[in-house]
């Protein structure tokens, strides 16, 4: 969600994130506990919002389009410390694969189709355990 919301706002490197370009082709000759399943090549040139997002003629409604698969960097700390270049930290990877031509989300972050995009890396490892509500506010209350 936070990553989505910081495409929604247009703020994805003041966030923390920088997007790339996945270029991922299935190895022919792949076998199962043999060589790579796919080869992969990564363009190092970040990618703009334009990029891969498109507006749709329904209000609040997204799309994540791209003929590849997004690689999603997130340093953390870099959002604890504006003087650190966003990059300087190890970041937390995501390869986004998209399984539909696109993926529609809304203006909360949430895709309306799930099946549309599968999450490779650490956003796929975390996803049930990290779930909550949409509309989930923190208690304030001290007991």
């Amino acid at each position: 969600m936070h990553f989505l919301r910081s495409v929604i706002s247009n703020q994805v490197p003041e966030n923390g994130f920088k997007v790339l370009r996945l270029v991922r082709k299935v190895n022919p000759d792949y076998k199962a506990g043999g060589n790579k399943q796919y080869f992969e090549s990564l363009v190092t040139t970040p990618l703009t919002i334009l990029d891969y997002v498109n507006l749709t003629d329904q209000k609040g409604l997204y799309a994540l389009v791209f003929k590849d698969c997004l690689y999603v960097m997130h340093s953390k700390k870099a959002l604890k410390d504006d003087s650190v270049d966003v990059m300087d930290v190890t970041p937390a990877t995501t390869t986004l694969i998209f399984d539909k031509p696109y993926a529609l989300f809304d203006k909360n972050g949430i895709f309306t189709d799930p099946s549309a995009i599968t999450f490779d890396g650490v956003w796929g490892k975390s996803r049930m355990a990290e779930m909550l509500p949409v509309d989930y506010e923190p208690s304030t209350d001290k007991k």
